[in-house]
């Protein structure tokens, strides 16, 4: 009798065991469909209501699997195209990948299921909120010279000092990843700069970005030509 219940006990953790682990494979598939990455919550933060990646984008595949065109010249293509700062593949570990607005842009998507490229106004409700506690689509100036540090990584390993007013408040971890134009590269350490999908209404076909600065405590919206390579920040649909 004494055999038979520990043979019983033993089946029971056994199934439980089996149990569990098949729950958190499932769990895995769930937030993997197709192969592709939804999300982790280790890469993952909420600022008002909403949803940002933690880091940079660093992927050189579409959502379908197709190859984003890796090019050393960005003024020479008008299709999906990215690179590493400096031609250096250690950089995108750190800072992510630079994109052109093609890539970006391109039905196929470079975020992860689930998530997209920010619009202006993504990036307005967030510059709103941080400054005022407020949810706006209206662009309130007077609140982009006030966010910055919040966004900016802390201290001077990644950014150029004085790295001004940055705390890091809510995890964005923002950092200064430079940008790429035609075969130039410039302004790493120096400048965050995050594509938005939104056409500025200043200069028609020119898209705008946001950019953080090493020397200041803004968060400024900056319009450029679609063939410039910079970082992108996904936001949660």
């Amino acid at each position: 009798m004494q055999l038979l219940y520990k043979t019983f006990n033993m089946r029971v953790i056994i199934s439980f065991f089996l149990f569990f682990s098949f729950s958190v494979n499932n769990l895995i598939a769930q937030i993997t469909p197709q192969g592709f990455l939804v999300s982790t919550n280790s890469d993952v933060l909420a600022i008002g209501t909403q949803i940002w990646k933690a880091s940079n984008l660093n992927v050189i595949n579409y959502n379908n699997g197709d190859p984003i065109l890796n090019t050393n010249n960005f003024s020479t293509t008008i299709i999906g195209a990215y690179d590493n700062y400096n031609d250096v593949t250690a950089n995108a570990a750190i800072y992510g990948r630079l994109y052109n607005w093609y890539a970006i842009n391109d039905t196929r998507g470079i975020c992860p299921v689930g998530w997209r490229v920010p619009s202006e106004d993504d990036f307005v409700i967030l510059t709103n909120y941080l400054a005022a506690g407020i949810y706006s689509t209206s662009v309130i100036t007077a609140n982009a010279g006030k966010v910055g540090g919040l966004l900016k990584e802390v201290g001077f390993i990644h950014w150029t000092t004085p790295n001004t007013s940055a705390t890091d408040a809510f995890g964005f971890s923002g950092l200064p990843g430079g940008w790429k134009q035609g075969t130039l590269y410039a302004g790493i350490e120096l400048a965050a700069q995050f594509w938005t999908t939104t056409i500025s209404t200043e200069v028609p076909g020119s898209p705008y970005r946001f950019t953080l600065y090493n020397d200041n405590n803004e968060l400024r919206r900056v319009y450029s030509t679609k063939d410039f390579g910079f970082s992108v920040r996904c936001i949660k649909n």
